[in-house]
């Protein structure tokens, strides 16, 4: 399912020479990002359905995918045939955010205290393959829950990142990148 998209990722990355930023430990943490912009449309005073839910969740939603099949990509660990997990029906959007939530605690522990040399020379835990299908298969019950295809949210905005970031004409800041980095290392820090 995953296959075209983390092709695609990849093949962004490499055009525009940004292979020796998305190391699994960046990737990881970007992830985090992702998320956390993802469940501030989950902040509310009454509890929300699935259907309060759209607009500018699919976006993030379409964003925490890219990046886990991007982390999957750069640590070559197969994401096909995953289908969305098996949780009830009745579970609430933050519900079903603090189970990802957790699994993705789970998938950033092994790198929590590498470096990024170390991060580089990342080996796969055993539990790693599993965590991340579980990650994904949670984002695809999300995804469902939302009524959107997956895949075509995310291939959707591959699209606008594409636009965003011509080849040749963007060349990552590293600094802007450290910056945001670093306002959400202590969020990372906290759940590792």
């Amino acid at each position: 399912m995953f296959s075209p998209l983390t092709t695609r990722i990849q093949k962004f990355a490499k055009e525009r020479n940004w292979e020796k930023y998305h190391h699994p430990k960046n990737l990881i943490i970007n992830t985090f990002i992702e998320f956390s912009e993802m469940a501030e449309h989950l902040i509310s005073s009454t509890p929300l359905s699935f259907k309060d839910l759209g607009g500018p969740i699919l976006d993030e939603l379409g964003d925490l995918i890219i990046n886990l099949c991007h982390f999957a990509g750069a640590t070559k660990i197969p994401i096909n045939d995953i289908s969305p997990a098996d949780l009830p029906s009745t579970l609430s959007p933050e519900q079903v955010a603090i189970r990802l939530l957790v699994t993705l605690g789970h998938l950033a522990e092994p790198l929590t205290w590498a470096s990024e040399e170390e991060s580089r020379n990342f080996l796969i835990t055993e539990e790693m393959p599993q965590i991340l299908r579980s990650a994904l298969s949670i984002t695809l019950f999300f995804a469902k829950q939302l009524g959107v295809c997956p895949l075509e949210t995310a291939l959707t905005k591959m699209e606008k990142i594409e636009k965003k970031y011509p080849v040749g004409q963007f060349e990552i800041d590293v600094h802007q990148f450290s910056r945001k980095k670093a306002k959400y290392r202590t969020f990372y820090d906290k759940l590792c």
